[in-house]
């Protein structure tokens, strides 16, 4: 029901039966394919019509976010995706059910950039301590030979 190289679900939009039996095929594919090919499955992936569904791709997505490793692509495909369930959960309705669960993807996507934000920081704090390290060294030996 969801083909192998793109993603794309062949049942009919909406049907809530039919989408989670895509689902579960897209749950399948994502465990056999290589790193490369999960990425592209989780960037260009069905995402279902039916509310349900939706939740329930969004539940499925969760486990794929660590947010200790941040620089994953697979990680990050994972993120986008799970972004894109809670904006497509937001457009489609009004039920309080939706809604909480769209409010908890996005708590949990949030809290993924968060991390990622903190680890870019850190990494930037990390080389500059560095450089002033060398500097420091430089300053040390020029003023020892002279």
């Amino acid at each position: 029901m969801v083909c192998r190289q793109c993603g794309a679900f062949s049942g009919k939009a909406g049907d809530v039966e039919l989408e989670r039996r895509g689902l579960d095929d897209y749950r399948r594919l994502l465990r056999e394919l290589d790193a490369e090919g999960k990425v592209r499955l989780l960037s260009t992936g069905f995402l279902p019509c039916s509310v349900d569904a939706l939740i329930e791709a969004g539940l499925q997505c969760v486990p794929l976010i660590d947010e200790n490793w941040t620089s994953a692509e697979e990680c990050q495909a994972a993120v986008r995706r799970l972004d894109a369930i809670g904006l497509k959960l937001r457009i489609l309705t009004t039920d309080e059910r939706a809604l909480r669960a769209e409010r908890e993807f996005s708590a949990k996507v949030g809290s993924f950039r968060r991390t990622d934000h903190r680890d870019g920081v850190r990494g930037v704090v990390m080389i500059l301590a560095l450089l002033a390290g060398l500097v420091a060294a430089a300053v040390w030996v020029v003023r020892a030979l002279f």
